[in-house]
């Protein structure tokens, strides 16, 4: 993985540092857009088992690239936010509901797959699944902290 070592590190010291974004949402819509990269090469992979695979992989594609488009959207807002800057959003929920949305959507992608694609990759589909019920329950907490609910 030392191609993707460097990309990723910089991410992740980005999310650990003391800097307002990237943050919850945008962690949430990453792990949207890995698990929508499960899905597609799930789906790249199950030709031989469903006859749509491809129309499947192009989705997948599109939501993996919309997820990662929030992730940057997310950030910027929330550095605008926590900076009182003018062009922050007048809706801090937006992007995180848009996240939510797409989590749903490689959600049920990925149950598809799993229950019809490629049995060798079954796992991939439902770790897919799982990445995005796990991007759903961060968005919900984000969601809640933005109306004003900090209880966990």
């Amino acid at each position: 993985m030392t191609d993707m070592d460097d990309s990723i590190r910089m991410l992740l010291e980005q999310m650990a540092s003391g800097s307002p974004g990237p943050s919850a949402g945008s962690a949430a819509a990453l792990a949207t857009a890995l698990g929508a990269a499960l899905a597609a090469k799930t789906a790249r992979l199950s030709h031989q088992h469903l006859d749509n695979a491809s129309a499947y992989a192009d989705t997948a594609d599109a939501l993996w690239e919309r997820a990662l488009t929030l992730a940057e959207e997310d950030a910027r807002g929330v550095r605008a936010m926590l900076s009182a800057a003018a062009d922050a959003p007048a809706d801090p929920s937006t992007t995180p509901r848009e996240i939510a949305d797409v989590a749903v959507a490689v959600r049920e992608l990925a149950a598809t797959l799993a229950g019809q694609g490629n049995p060798r990759l079954h796992a991939d589909a439902a770790a897919a699944a799982s990445l995005a019920v796990a991007a759903g329950a961060v968005i919900d907490g984000v969601l809640r902290s933005n109306a004003g609910d900090t209880g966990l």
